[in-house]
């Protein structure tokens, strides 16, 4: 059956000073098997360091062989309620409908920037990740309105810099306050790219 794992019995082998493609992908290789812990061995642990590290730092371009950075399963940004209930408003402006749509808020807005030290926004997300807002399918407006029947919201968003379960001090040197945009109090914000 797909997706099933195969246990390694014994303990690991030791493969060597270097790892090459042909011992990786060798039929008695480290992926032939799998024993505790070889599921996440690679992995940022815990996820939400990479989750909340990663995301849109990088550098704008697309390429034939890479459309995108991140998967789907972890937005940049997102359509929040507000926004998604003026696409639904048929008493408003085409073009007030549209701006509504196309304004995405950050997915992580409330912890603190990563512009100067990633670990205050790690340590946070450790902390609220919980909170962060679900994006889930909602109907499009139903007057024939020029969107898509169907919608992507984030609904749930509860992530609040003023939450006291986000680490203020997190590492030395570092501002023990953050602006509402994230970004340390008393620091000019610099828009994410």
């Amino acid at each position: 059956a797909p997706f099933r794992l195969r246990r390694r019995t014994g303990p690991e082998p030791d493969w060597g000073a270097a790892m090459t493609s042909l011992i990786a992908l060798g039929p008695d290789g480290p992926l032939t098997a799998s024993g505790p812990g070889d599921i996440t061995r690679w992995m940022a642990v815990p996820w939400q360091t990479d989750t909340s590290s990663c995301l849109s730092r990088y550098v704008a371009q697309e390429g034939d062989y890479l459309p995108t950075f991140w998967p789907a399963r972890v937005p940049n940004d997102v359509l929040a309620p507000a926004g998604y209930a003026s696409v639904l408003d048929p008493s408003l402006s085409p073009a007030r409908r549209q701006r509504a749509f196309a304004t995405r808020p950050k997915w992580l807005r409330g912890l603190p920037s990563i512009r100067s030290s990633p670990v205050p926004r790690i340590n946070a997300f450790i902390a609220v990740w919980d909170k962060a807002g679900i994006v889930t399918r909602q109907p499009g407006p139903a007057d024939g309105a020029p969107f898509p029947e169907e919608i992507w919201v984030e609904l749930g968003h509860a992530i609040d810099p003023a939450d006291p379960a986000i680490p203020r001090l997190l590492v030395e040197g570092m501002p023990s306050t953050f602006g509402e945009d994230g970004s340390p109090s008393g620091a000019t914000p610099v828009p994410e790219p």
